[in-house]
């Protein structure tokens, strides 16, 4: 953390100064992040899998409405 300057007017934000980057040592924040990311990813599988379903629920009364209308 030598290399680490802090950025003016904010706390937790430090200029990393070998490479130039903002760097966040708000560690609390950081886990919050990766719950809500984690949590939103649960819910985009959650979708998928009602979709698939709802695809093959379709399919079976397609081929329902096929047979008898053969």
């Amino acid at each position: 953390m030598d290399n680490l300057i802090p950025v003016e007017g904010t706390q937790n934000l430090y200029r990393d100064m070998s490479s130039g980057a903002i760097i966040s040592t708000d560690n609390h924040a950081y886990s919050q992040y990766i719950s809500q990311r984690e949590r939103r990813k649960k819910e985009q599988d959650e979708i998928k899998n009602v979709k698939e379903e709802l695809n093959e629920i379709k399919k079976l009364l397609k081929e329902l409405l096929s047979k008898e209308n053969n």
